[in-house]
This record gives C-alpha cells, structure tokens and sequence, in this order.
C-alpha cells in the first residue's frame, strides 16, 4: 500500500471509485431505483435508442426486410449505421444491449483519451478515469449510456479525425466515413473541415461514405420495390420520427440545437426553408472564421477550430443533450493551465461556467419536468438554458476565432515590412 501515500496513488484510487461510482449510478436506475425526492429516477427506458435505432433494425434486414418495415420511426441514419451494429444484433436482446452498454463505456474510455491528447494534457491513468467518471456522471454522457445512443461513439470518430488529419490522414478519412452514419453530425463536420482548409480529407470521406452506403441502398430500393418507393418508406419514417412530442422542435423538452431553440421561443416549428436557412446561416459563419484560422499552424488557431467546429455541429440540425458529449475536447481545453488563446479571467470564468451548465443541467429532464409541472414561461427558461449557453459559447468562440485570425494577418503584414516598429507589431502584443 505504499505507493498510495504518494500523490499520484491518491489521486488514482479516487478517480477509480468516481468511475465506479459512475457506473454504479447508471446501473441502479435501471432496476434498484424507482423514485427519490418525488422525482421518478428509475429508467424505464434503458436502451430504447439502441434498439429501435440500431437491433431492431439491424433484424429486419436480416430477415429480408428494409429498417421502414419494422419500424415506421427508423431516425435518419444513413444505412452504414446497421453495418456498424451488426455484431450487436447476433446476440440476445438483454445480451445485445449488455454488451453495447460495455461498448459504450470503453468508448468513453476512449473519448477521455483523444479529449488530453486534443488538448496537448500528458495521458495519465487517473487523468483518464476522472475524465471518464466525468463524463459518464454529466447528463449527457449519463443519458447516452442508459439510452444505448451513438453520440460517444459519434465524438470518438470526431476527435480521431481532429487528431490524425495530419499525421495518419488515412485514419482520418476512415474516421470521417464513420462518422457520416449520422448525417446530422458528419455532414456538418465535413463541411466545416473543407471550410477550415482540410478539402482532401473532406472530399475522402464524403465519396467513401457513398461508396460503402450504396450496396444497401441498392439492396433496400430492390425490396422496396425501386428507388421511388424506397424514398417514401424512408420519409414516412422520418414524418413518423418527428411527430414523437420530444422530437418536435416547438416542444421539445431536450432538443439542444438553435432549430429547436428559436422554436420554442416562437411557439410553432420553424418551416423546412427557414430551418435550412438558419443551417446554413450558422455554417457561414463558423466556415468563415475557420477559413481565416486555416492560414496558422499553432495550437492556439487549432484548439479554437476544433471547438467553433463542435459548437457548429451541436447547433446545427438535429441534436438533443446526449449529442453535448462532443464539447468534451473543447471543456478540457478551456481547464487546461496555460490554455490559450489567453483571454480575461472573468471571461474564461464565463466559458468554464457556460460549459459546466451544458454538463450538469439535469434540470430539462422529462422526469423533473413532469414532477414540477411548470408554467410555460419557466419551462420555456428551463428547456431553452442548454441551448442557450450553447448560443453563447458559439458566437464567443467565433470573436475569438476572428481575434486571431486577424492577429496573425497583421504579424504577417508587420513582419513583412521592416520600417513597422517592433512594439506595435501583434505578434508582440500582450497575451499571445
């Protein structure tokens, strides 16, 4: 027991039991915990996402069907998320849905590595479980364990494609391919990459995605009867997936996106156009930024595009509390000691605090909610708050994003004309 006097051994020990204690939590809603405080707590709902989204599906193709035939809500996934769960779907139902439990938890595992590799932290044992309790303890990570969801899964193909789009850009482009099984978060991220000045392995993992999607397309159109019908089986599922009161933008309770935000707010679902257009207003100005943060090299203009990237693809499109899993990088940037761009104490203060909300609002829950039975204007406040901070965080992270863009515009200007004095050049300014 000796080297648990030291520092280090210390440190370890409580970062194994908060990672226990994650699991443990999670564990106990599913069958030990009912209620506490006259809140429902129990989760009745364990792996619902996993199987309507993932096993269910996965059977019916098996057995000669399309994902639209079993299930008339299949989510807007492109067909090499059955791929991917295809191992799952070879087990029991309880087996399958053990196994993926554990899947997710190695995955999260995986995310706390990439999150300090990202942010340049020294990977040590305790770092990684702390972060991994962490996350695993935060609402989102929490509720993507028990829901079966991909999101873990989605960040970790996020940050391998962040993390080897220089070094070992072929894992990068394989990355991305996986990462396109949920359009909402792949397209997003490959626009953004092209954007930021990485088109190769845009364009790579696009036109790879495509590739390896087509022979299932080909063989649903054929048991769909042709492309036409094949098209309308999916719109009736995804007509079908929208009308579920949580995935209404107008109301619901755990949408995070500014889709649903601006929604809420307005009381009636935005149309198709105007949410497009909101889309693709909120992608001009993340490309923007991140167009002129691709001309530096240094980790200060990196950090900050792989954050306005994540914030970018969390706002856009669809995307409820599970899916703020992928801020992990971006949170742990901010923590870092010596973390820049150096920035105001009170306004890094304001981005830890603004982050910290996305991770612990426990408050938007359906069970909460039902328990407090608000007035419209306080749950209005209350679903919005997520949404909100993500808002925020965005358009901080965007000034930030032109701050330096446009310094090193200027040091390059500076250093190019020899009669600029030396003190006034940027390079030299205060903070960078």
């Amino acid at each position: 027991m000796s080297h648990l006097r030291k520092p280090s051994g210390w440190r370890l020990l409580l970062a194994g039991a908060l990672f226990a204690l994650a699991i443990a939590f999670a564990v106990a809603r599913v069958g030990l915990l009912s209620t506490a405080g006259g809140i429902r707590v129990g989760a009745s709902w364990a792996m619902t996402d996993f199987y309507s989204a993932a096993y269910n599906p996965v059977h019916a193709v098996l057995e000669g069907q399309t994902p639209y035939d079993r299930d008339s809500t299949f989510p807007p996934y492109a067909p090499l998320q059955l791929v991917v769960h295809l191992p799952f779907a070879l087990l029991s139902p309880q087996a399958a849905a053990t196994t993926y439990f554990l899947f997710t938890i190695g995955l999260t595992l995986a995310l706390a590595v990439l999150a300090l590799r990202l942010a340049r932290v020294e990977i040590k044992p305790e770092r990684v479980l702390a972060l991994t309790a962490a996350v695993l303890l935060s609402r989102p990570g929490h509720w993507t364990l028990l829901l079966g969801q991909v999101s873990i899964l989605l960040s970790v193909l996020t940050y391998l494609t962040f993390f080897y789009e220089r070094s070992k850009p072929a894992v990068a482009k394989w990355a991305l391919c996986g990462l396109l099984l949920k359009p909402t978060y792949g397209v997003p991220v490959a626009l953004l990459l092209w954007a930021w000045g990485r088109k190769k392995l845009s364009a790579l993992g696009l036109g790879l995605a495509m590739l390896l999607n087509l022979p299932l397309v080909i063989l649903f159109a054929a048991r769909e009867g042709g492309i036409g019908p094949l098209l309308n089986a999916a719109l009736g599922g995804y007509r079908g997936w929208q009308e579920i009161s949580d995935v209404n933008p107008a109301t619901s309770n755990t949408r995070t996106d500014a889709v649903s935000l601006i929604s809420r707010i307005v009381g009636a679902p935005l149309s198709t156009v105007q949410q497009i257009l909101l889309s693709l207003a909120i992608l001009t100005l993340a490309a923007l930024v991140l167009n002129l943060l691709s001309k530096r090299s240094d980790d200060t203009a990196r950090n900050l595009a792989v954050s306005i990237i994540c914030l970018t693809t969390s706002l856009v499109g669809f995307h409820r509390g599970y899916d703020l899993v992928l801020l992990t990088a971006p949170f742990v940037m901010v923590l870092r000691p010596g973390s820049r761009p150096q920035v105001p104490s009170w306004i890094r203060a304001g981005i830890v605090l603004l982050f910290s909300v996305l991770a612990l609002n426990w408050i938007a829950t359906e069970s909460v909610l039902a328990r407090w039975q608000l007035n419209r204007p306080v749950w209005l406040g209350v679903t919005s708050l997520s949404g909100l901070c993500l808002l925020i965080l965005f358009l901080t992270y965007l000034v930030l994003g032109t701050r330096e863009g446009f310094h090193m515009q200027q040091s390059a200007a500076s250093d190019e004309n020899p009669a600029v004095p030396r003190q006034v050049r940027a390079v030299d300014s205060p903070g960078y």
